[in-house]
This record gives structure tokens, sequence and C-alpha cells, in this order.
């Protein structure tokens, strides 16, 4: 019987043993978004400044830095 307790317990942390090395770290990289607005109207609203502007997200270790483009500055 306490075979079997062993047997099932070995199993269990060795599903999460491989389950926690299947993850994989970003250490550096950069994400771009572009942004698009459409307001459904002809006369021009405050959130067209916004069309066309570009987020640029920088990760590198534990830090990061965003920084935000548009016509507004």
């Amino acid at each position: 019987m306490k075979f079997h307790q062993y047997i099932i317990i070995l199993c269990m942390s060795l599903g999460f043993v491989l389950k926690a090395n299947a993850q994989k770290n970003l250490n550096e990289g950069t994400l771009i978004y572009n942004m698009a607005v459409e307001t459904g109207s002809d006369a021009p609203k405050m959130a067209d400044m916004l069309d066309g502007a570009t987020t640029t997200v920088f990760i590198k270790g534990k830090q990061s830095r965003v920084e935000l483009v548009s016509g507004l500055g």
C-alpha cells in the first residue's frame, strides 16, 4: 500500500517539474502598438488626434519603459 502512495507522489512531483520547465522567460524585447481611432463621423473629434499614434514598450530584465508618440506630443 505504501509503495502505491510513493509511486503516486513521484508521478505528481514529476508532473509539476515538467510543467515548470515548459515556460520560457522573456528577458529582452520590444512591443510596438499602432493606434487607429474611428469616431464614426466626418467632423474631427478630440480622439482623432490619437489616430496614427504609436506605443512602444521596451522590456529588459525586470525593467520596462513605455513611449507614446502621437500628434499631441
